[in-house]
């Protein structure tokens, strides 16, 4: 159920989600696809590991 407080987060998380969506796509503009590949990689395995490690 939405609350007023529940709402108030949403408002206040929206302008930095949008900004940080901004941001991400300026910065994966400039890097090659190669190396955008290997950064989601690194990622995904270290996420992964840590699901392994940590049981979830």
């Amino acid at each position: 159920m939405l609350t007023a407080t529940s709402a108030g987060i949403g408002l206040a998380l929206a302008p930095a989600s949008a900004a940080g969506a901004w941001a991400g796509k300026k910065i994966v503009d400039r890097l090659p696809a190669h190396v955008f590949v290997l950064l989601v990689e690194a990622g995904l395995i270290t996420s992964g590991l840590l699901l392994a490690i940590t049981g979830g």
